[in-house]
């Protein structure tokens, strides 16, 4: 009996390394260009409020610019993102993202 490539795929390995996580379609949780907007809008007034939102405002824009997730600034356990990692992602990628 030959095995089908559904099934293969479909068994879970035990020797994986990697912890599996269930994860949605990437589309769907991508923010639209009026999303990001509104986002960049709401950041700019809290900043021009209240100075301690000029972080905010910051994070917001660098995550759009840079094409961002939230862990590539939070970071994970065995990680911790520091200015020298986006200085290489700028290198790497020629200060286009």
């Amino acid at each position: 009996m030959k095995a089908s490539p559904k099934r293969i795929r479909s068994a879970p390995s035990s020797r994986s390394r990697f912890k599996q996580r269930n994860t949605l379609d990437v589309a769907s949780r991508s923010l639209t260009e009026l999303q990001w907007s509104f986002v960049i809008d709401t950041a700019e007034q809290m900043a021009d409020e209240e100075p301690a939102h000029e972080r905010t405002l910051f994070v917001v824009a660098t995550m759009l610019a840079m094409y961002l997730r939230i862990s590539d600034l939070v970071g994970r356990d065995n990680w911790r993102p520091t200015m020298e990692t986006y200085a290489e992602i700028l290198w790497v990628t020629g200060g286009s993202t």
